[in-house]
């Protein structure tokens, strides 16, 4: 699922990017992003993430990948251009997929220098 999102990410193809995890996570998604800021749930959430990030042109690659369980955890290259310059900030996703079908990611970023 997580290589299908970065997939649908750079598309830029929201409606096939919800699509793909509510098909996925058929219960509640919950994210904390950055961590250490308050968790948002619900697809309403979920879809105010990509209004808030996409305009700014981010794509993502997935750098390496773990699975474990019901866990993953990926770190992940997020490449966007910022006056003319390419900036690349990492990230570090974990995501819980629960037996109710709920997911809870967090995401660990890396500050700007």
């Amino acid at each position: 699922m997580l290589y299908r999102h970065v997939e649908l990410w750079n598309a830029r193809d929201k409606a096939a990017w919800l699509d793909a995890w509510q098909r996925f996570v058929p219960g509640e998604p919950m994210f904390e992003d950055p961590v250490g800021t308050p968790v948002r749930r619900g697809w309403d959430a979920l879809a105010a993430v990509w209004d808030t990030a996409q305009p700014s042109g981010v794509s993502i690659t997935i750098e390496k990948l773990i699975v474990c369980g019901n866990e993953a955890v990926a770190l992940m290259a997020n490449e966007v251009v910022i006056d003319g310059a390419p900036f690349v900030a990492d990230s570090i996703e974990v995501y819980v997929f629960n037996q109710d079908g709920s997911c809870l990611s967090r995401t660990y970023m890396d500050p700007a220098p």
